[in-house]
């Protein structure tokens, strides 16, 4: 039996294949491609891997980059599952109204903070969630597991963008320190 994990994210799909589908399952291989070149898993990255028994996904590209990458799936006789934020699941509360707004892969690693929170002594405490990527997106849970908020901001290659297209005069410097009027 093998787990297939993919995480679609806003510039990149990761996916790792696994011997289960449980916290600790050996990973047998991993991969990263473009979204520009999923349509090419199955010819490419995918072939030769062994087919997977199960899948689960996260995705945050939308609805058309999910069904270019379900067509990939196709190379095996899998159904695709994707994680939906609820209002409730794996011992997290959301705290969105909405709570479908709440992003996959933001709602993924809430409940996997709040599994190795417990996992640690059993007792319950507050956790933080820090991913870094094309965003960066901090988010918090308290000791009962309740979202109690987070915030994205521009990941560096957005900022480094923002910057230089945002000032004018911007230079790398180069060792040497200004003078500055007192």
């Amino acid at each position: 039996m093998t787990f297939l994990a993919i995480d679609i994210g806003n510039t990149r799909l990761k996916w790792a294949l696994y011997d289960a589908a449980h916290p600790g399952a050996l990973m047998r291989c991993s991969g990263a491609v473009f979204l520009e070149t999923i349509d090419q898993l199955a010819e490419q990255d995918w072939q030769r891997l062994p087919a997977p028994t199960s899948m689960l996904g996260s995705n945050v590209a939308g609805d058309a980059v999910r069904r270019r990458v379900e067509e990939q799936l196709e190379l095996w006789d899998i159904e695709p599952r994707w994680i939906v934020p609820g209002a409730h699941a794996a011992g997290v509360i959301n705290g969105y109204d909405h709570p479908t707004r709440l992003g996959a892969d933001r709602w993924a690693a809430l409940a996997g903070a709040r599994w190795h929170v417990l996992q640690r002594d059993g007792t319950p405490r507050p956790a933080l969630v820090v991913m870094v990527g094309t965003a960066v997106t901090v988010d918090s849970l308290d000791a009962e597991g309740r979202f109690i908020g987070g915030l994205i901001l521009p990941g560096f290659g957005l900022m480094l963008r923002a910057l230089e297209q945002g000032t004018s005069g911007l230079r790398v410097p180069t060792g040497e320190v200004e003078d500055f009027p007192t």
